[in-house]
Formats: C-alpha cells, sequence, structure tokens
C-alpha cells in the first residue's frame, strides 16, 4: 500500500500542476494579447505623430509649393521692404472692421510674402482666423485664406490640417493634453 499512495500522491501532484499551469498559460496568452494590441495602437499613434512631425519641418516649403500664387512674390533685385506700417495698412484695407490683427509675419526668403493672421468673431461667438498674404516690396494685398474655423479642421489648408492632426489627433484643442501625454 505504501506505493500505492506515493503513486496516487504523484498522480494528483501531476494533475494540479497541469491543471494550474493551463489556467497560468491562458492567463499568460491573455496577457501577451492584450500587451500587443496596446503596443500595436500606441505604436501606430506614435508613428503618425512622427511622420506628420516630419512633413511638418518643411511645412513652409511645402505651403509656398502648394500655393504660390499667394505666399510668393516677384522681387526687382535691390529692392527693399515697404514699412511695416504701410505693410499692415494694405491689410486692414481687406480685413472686417470687427476683425483684430493678431499677428504679422516678415518674409523668411526674399521671395515669399508677408502674411497677417487676424481673428473675426460672428455675432453667434463663431471664430474665424484668416491670414492676409502681402507683398512686401510693393504692400499690395495677394490674397486671403481662412486659417482656422473653430473645430472645423477640413475647411482649412493642407499644413494646418495636418498640424491639426499632429497636435491634437482631430479629438479638437480642447483635448491637446492627451497628445501631449502620451508623448
Amino acid at each position: 500500500e505504501i506505493g500505492n499512495s506515493t503513486k496516487h500522491d504523484t498522480r494528483d501532484t501531476l494533475l494540479k500542476n497541469s491543471t494550474s499551469n493551463s489556467l497560468r498559460d491562458i492567463v499568460r496568452r491573455w496577457l501577451r494579447l492584450i500587451h500587443k494590441v496596446i503596443g500595436l495602437s500606441l505604436g501606430g499613434i506614435f508613428v503618425l505623430i512622427g511622420l506628420s512631425g516630419s512633413v511638418l519641418v518643411y511645412r513652409d516649403a511645402i505651403d509656398e509649393r502648394l500655393h504660390p500664387a499667394l505666399m510668393l512674390v516677384e522681387t526687382g533685385f535691390g529692392q527693399d521692404f515697404r514699412p511695416v506700417d504701410e505693410i499692415l495698412d494694405a491689410a486692414k484695407s481687406v480685413m472686417a472692421p470687427e476683425a483684430k490683427a493678431e499677428r504679422i509675419t516678415l518674409p523668411r526668403h526674399s521671395k515669399a510674402a508677408a502674411s497677417i493672421t487676424y481673428v473675426s468673431e460672428t455675432d453667434d461667438l463663431d471664430t474665424y482666423v484668416y491670414e492676409i498674404f502681402i507683398d512686401p516690396y510693393t504692400a499690395q494685398v495677394k490674397g486671403q485664406r481662412l486659417k482656422i474655423h473653430g473645430d472645423d479642421q477640413f475647411s482649412q489648408s493642407f499644413i494646418d490640417i495636418l498640424t491639426g492632426f499632429h497636435w491634437t489627433l482631430f479629438l479638437g484643442a480642447n483635448r491637446a493634453y492627451v497628445i501631449g501625454g502620451i508623448a
């Protein structure tokens, strides 16, 4: 009998170990699957943020290529820029009366236009941000475009859409902290 009890003890121990190993294996497989899904999801988000950021490094050059009629000017050799006040006055001539100029950006190279960004609010508190492009050598308005319209990301230029994606993943400006927390 002593030999039989040893066989039963060994068999019971093996059954217990195989049961606990299979439960452990099931838990381990689930944890691996969860880890893989979370890792690939966050990894994909990081790749998209990284790729959009890599493109945005060249945003000015890309924007100029996409909108040369607005953003580029013909220059005469040795010409000087008009005074900033004159450039700003040209912009104000096409702005709505209630609009507020927010930023002036002087040309980054000799063939670039100056730009003035301004904000216009409607009666229903809807905010529009426009960008006016001005030839810095003649102080003539070249044109303007809608830069930002609330949360309507797709009413903007390609570069502004890509910037919105890079900063917020289209979750809205108020949720940009999510991207900051992930990064």
